[in-house]
């Protein structure tokens, strides 16, 4: 079969991205220097990372249940905004999660703060997607089932039928993401509670090894970290193939008094799980944030943020546009399944590998936030145009468009919320990153989330906290802007709930 020139210059910037670092870190893996104290530290890693991940899932799943069959029993009109108050905690980075815990908690109890945090990040997020493919229900089912008598615990049941999909994609994704956990146990937990992703930051930029392959014992570990990961991420992919949402009617299965009964339970788990984070916000006045911009290395890390952000997800969209543009099959399934397993310190330390003597950081720097947002965007922007219908998506083809020019003059289009939703939540992901940039930073490269820790370490709370409360701000910000631009025009949509529908 003959290769399109699309295709090369795909399989190019495939291998450079993705396949290029895995050759590196197995070459660099080759000289490991492993002794009892070695081993030891990567059987606490594995013994940790599993069992955080598994505890947190397990929780994180009971949680996400629960605010499922709240969200089905209310669907009234505060439910955009109920969804968008969910969303909070999945772009609130990591290390603004634990430094809220630390504030309200202290170090009580480290482990299982580790856990409350990684339950707060990710039981809202299965929430949603249990909700989202449980709205995919077949509404004439329901109704002919509430006409023949069915109680509200059998509708639900019947809700539940369509929404455990979403259920296990959320739990296989929660477990991805808490295996490697990096900010939580860093900071709270220390050495004790160090993950495979904690462990190969510390022998990156803390143990390094003599000769001429110093990083060798961090690459071992990101190795090793990608292998255990291959399986759950396969498993999430061969999940998220069953067939997708469908579009959701709007029709009331349960009483006004039941989703009242909903909206508040729903208002007060989200309240008990938000609470470390609106206290922490509760310790400095919101105005004086403003002071830290006189302050240079605050203004250096600031920009710095808002340049690596901004750059990185513009070289996306063009990837995505003018490379990716036919990314259903085995692209898409190839690209999320070698960027997911290969996590973001393991990314950074290949990406510092490849390119130290080659480019300066600030281009490593870019590249490295690249590889993070571009599978995911890929993914999302792919399912988004999978939605069309399949005349409208082909009609360009037969009006003698090729691959790109329907992407920009049809596609982008048709799918303009969905897809500024998908830039706008990985713009975001991308200025709250920690643990790569603080693999690979300098003190020119610093960003906010690096200068949060800096802060931090030099036991200086108050600023961190109040660099914390500058962060969010801007990502809120940030957001907003970009939102804003995707719902305004002809092709836009003002309703939140069919965007982050569309974006899942």
């Amino acid at each position: 079969m003959r290769l399109r020139l699309n295709d090369l210059i795909f399989l190019a910037i495939f291998i450079l991205l993705f396949f290029l670092p895995i050759i590196f870190l197995i070459t660099e893996a080759f000289s490991f220097h492993g002794n009892y104290l070695i081993f030891l530290l990567i059987k606490r890693a594995i013994m940790q990372s599993i069992l955080q991940a598994s505890l947190s899932t397990l929780i994180s799943l009971a949680i996400g249940l629960i605010l499922t069959i709240l969200l089905v029993v209310y669907n009234g009109r505060l439910l955009n905004v109920i969804i968008a108050v969910m969303y909070i905690s999945y772009v609130m980075p990591g290390i603004i999660i634990a430094l809220s815990i630390i504030f309200t908690f202290g170090f009580e109890n480290p482990f299982m703060e580790i856990i409350l945090g990684n339950v707060i990040f990710n039981a809202p997020m299965i929430g949603i997607l249990g909700y989202l493919y449980s709205m995919g229900m077949n509404q004439k089912e329901i109704q002919m089932a509430k006409i023949l008598g069915a109680s509200d615990f059998q509708l639900i049941k019947l809700y539940l039928r369509n929404g455990m999909k979403g259920l296990w994609i959320g739990a296989i994704l929660t477990f991805i993401l808490c295996f490697q956990g990096f900010s939580l146990p860093l900071i709270i937990g220390g050495p004790r509670y160090s993950t495979f992703e904690v462990l190969i930051y510390l022998f990156k930029r803390t143990y390094i090894m003599p000769g001429p392959y110093p990083f060798s014992n961090a690459s071992m570990m990101a190795i090793l970290q990608f292998s255990i990961l291959l399986f759950p991420v396969v498993s999430y992919l061969i999940i998220s193939r069953l067939p997708s949402i469908s579009q959701p009617q709007n029709f009331k299965a349960f009483s006004r008094g039941k989703s009242l009964i909903a909206l508040l339970l729903l208002a007060l788990i989200l309240f008990i799980l938000y609470f470390p984070i609106i206290f922490l916000f509760l310790h400095n006045p919101f105005w004086e944030m403003f002071s830290l911009l006189n302050t240079y290395t605050v203004r250096l890390a600031l920009l710095n943020t808002i340049l690596f952000s901004s750059i990185s997800i513009l070289s996306s969209l063009l990837l995505l546009i003018f490379v990716f543009s036919d990314i259903s099959g085995y692209k898409s399934q190839l690209i999320f399944i070698t960027s997911t397993a290969l996590t973001p310190v393991a990314i950074a330390l290949s990406y510092f590998l490849i390119y130290q003597s080659i480019l300066p950081l600030p281009y490593i720097i870019v590249l490295i936030f690249i590889a993070i947002s571009l599978p995911f965007m890929a993914r999302n922007y792919s399912d988004s145009i999978l939605r069309i219908p399949f005349s409208e998506r082909n009609s360009p083809f037969i009006l003698g468009d090729s691959r790109i020019g329907a992407s920009i003059f049809y596609y982008l289009g048709r799918i303009k919320s969905s897809f500024i939703g998908i830039v706008a939540l990985e713009f975001v992901t991308v200025m709250g990153e920690f643990s790569a940039i603080a693999t690979v930073y300098t003190q020119n490269t610093v960003t906010l989330t690096v200068e949060i820790y800096n802060e931090f370490l030099l036991r200086k709370i108050g600023i961190a906290y109040a660099i914390s409360e500058l962060f969010v701000t801007v990502i809120f910000i940030s957001t907003f802007l970009i939102y804003m631009m995707g719902i305004s025009g002809k092709s836009g949509s003002k309703n939140l709930y069919t965007r982050n529908k569309q974006t899942v």
